[in-house]
């Protein structure tokens, strides 16, 4: 972990390598640029998790019923993780395109930048495009980020904001939302401190499409919460700890996450240890 102040610096060059700010030298980036765009024709269902590869890196994410394509940096890039990226709306129309708006960590005050974007929907599964000034390329491809069909969660779980202004653990309930489709759940909790939580996660599409996507909405109350403002965006459950707030060996079960869709804040929820 470099220290803050490295960080700091690092944190420019790293977001430049993400590829959606054009004002900073993306040439230097170890970017790959396709000079041959695949034609498409005809629409596809997009809608469900993908995952977005920009320049070798990854990051998990949603293409939401109303065309949202909203995703995060894991912790497995050279970005710093929980940046957040919102391309263009994809229906599943053949073409699409417009400016990318990337948000970089720590939630609510790391820069913001934007770029061209254009691009093409090959299929239900393969959608391709480039970005910026140098067409720097990016594609998605399906993610199978949970095992089985989302449900609602009964459980009381740990949550935090990867790189949040203010570190702060909490501990949050999940419970069935009242009505709705089968999957909606809410959220409430607190930390030890001065910091409340209260959400809810409202399954897309129809009570039987079982889409693992959520439109999300949590607020924040209190002097020590991770973030000032609410936390308005997607998310969606996975089998999988992408930022590592389980341990070196992740904890077997279901996790959540809520992407901002105004800023970097990206919401962890993760199970517990056996005794808590």
């Amino acid at each position: 972990m470099l220290p803050k102040t490295l960080r700091k610096l690092a944190l420019p060059l790293s977001f430049a390598c993400l590829a959606v700010i054009a004002t900073l030298a993306l040439s230097s980036c170890n970017f790959f640029n396709s000079k041959n765009k695949k034609a498409c024709t005809g629409s596809f269902n997009v809608i469900g998790d993908w995952t977005l590869n920009l320049g070798g890196t990854t990051g998990p994410g949603v293409i939401d019923t109303s065309g949202v394509a909203l995703f995060f940096q894991a912790q497995n890039g050279t970005s710093p993780a929980g940046t957040t990226v919102l391309l263009p709306a994809i229906t599943g129309t053949c073409a699409f395109s417009g400016t990318a708006t990337v948000w970089a960590p720590p939630a609510g005050l790391g820069q913001t930048g934007s770029s061209a974007v254009t691009g093409n929907v090959i299929s239900a599964t393969q959608i391709s495009g480039t970005i910026g000034s140098n067409n720097t390329q990016f594609s998605l491809a399906p993610n199978a980020a949970l095992t089985g069909a989302p449900t609602a969660l009964t459980a009381t779980m740990g949550a935090q904001i990867q790189d949040a202004p203010t570190a702060d653990i909490l501990t949050v309930q999940l419970a069935p939302a009242t009505g709705g489709n089968p999957a909606s759940m809410t959220l409430t909790g607190k930390d030890n401190f001065n910091c409340t939580v209260d959400g809810t996660f409202t399954q897309e599409g129809s009570s039987s499409a079982d889409l693992n996507i959520f439109s999300v909405s949590i607020t924040f109350s209190g002097t020590t919460c991770p973030i000032p403002g609410p936390l308005i965006g997607f998310g969606f459950e996975s089998s999988t700890d992408y930022f590592g707030f389980t341990g070196t060996t992740q904890l077997t079960g279901t996790y959540l996450y809520a992407m901002s869709s105004s800023s970097a804040a990206v919401l962890e929820v993760y199970p517990l240890p056996a005794g808590r």
